[in-house]
């Protein structure tokens, strides 16, 4: 599935897998989590569940097991690109050089680049204190960025320009694929940079130090 989305929000795997209608006063957080408990109990480990699980209880363990799931989906995507940034060589470096020439800025042209991400995760659901059955959950997500430039200053990205970007994320339970889905991205738009992308976490950073204001007595 394709689709063009203008972001205007902070996108979680979550979020990009399963998009809210937009029905007026609709919960979309309700809507999410209804979608994602529907695509599990048609998925391969619906007949084992069912057989572990007493009738009446399984409405509730479906909906706690997609509320478990949708945590193991929250990692933002401003999250995901800084990630792989943080690993690119020629950002790393400009970002080396900013901070070795205090209030010097590059712009740094990426060729076409794809970031990965993947989250595993195991749920067990217990039945008498033992594990009746255990849910492997894998969460995919790859991110495709064309023609993006990348201001930076003092070892931060401080400003992006011309990005576009697709990203396509899935949902695995085991080996089914539960869902899966490709959605184009405006970056520029998507990415909210507020200080700045931090390309060298682990620098040591000199403070920025602020001009101080002026007192009494002092000339300037």
């Amino acid at each position: 599935m394709t689709t063009n989305q203008a972001a205007t929000e902070s996108q979680t795997a979550l979020t990009l897998l399963f998009p809210a209608s937009r029905r007026h006063n609709a919960d979309e957080a309700l809507q999410r989590h209804e979608t994602l408990q529907h695509r599990l109990q048609r998925g391969v480990r619906a007949g084992e569940l069912h057989t572990a699980v007493p009738t009446l209880a399984r409405d509730l363990v479906w909906a706690e097991l997609a509320t478990l799931i949708g945590r193991a989906m929250a990692t933002d995507l401003v999250t995901i690109v800084r990630g792989g940034w943080q690993t690119s060589t020629r950002l790393t470096k400009a970002a080396r050089r900013t901070l070795d020439d205090p209030g010097s800025c590059e712009v740094v042209n990426l060729a076409d680049h794809t970031i990965g991400f993947t989250n595993a995760a195991a749920i067990d659901l217990l039945i008498d204190q033992l594990a009746a059955v255990t849910f492997h959950v894998r969460v995919e997500v790859d991110v495709h960025i064309t023609a993006l430039a990348a201001g930076i200053e003092h070892g931060r990205i401080v400003n992006l320009r011309s990005g576009k970007s697709d990203v396509t994320v899935r949902l695995f339970v085991d080996s089914d694929e539960i869902a899966h889905r490709r959605v184009d991205i405006d970056l520029v738009a998507e990415v909210s940079l507020g200080k700045g992308i931090e390309l060298l976490p682990n620098s040591n950073r000199p403070a920025l130090e602020l001009p101080s204001q002026p007192t009494a007595g002092t000339s300037r």
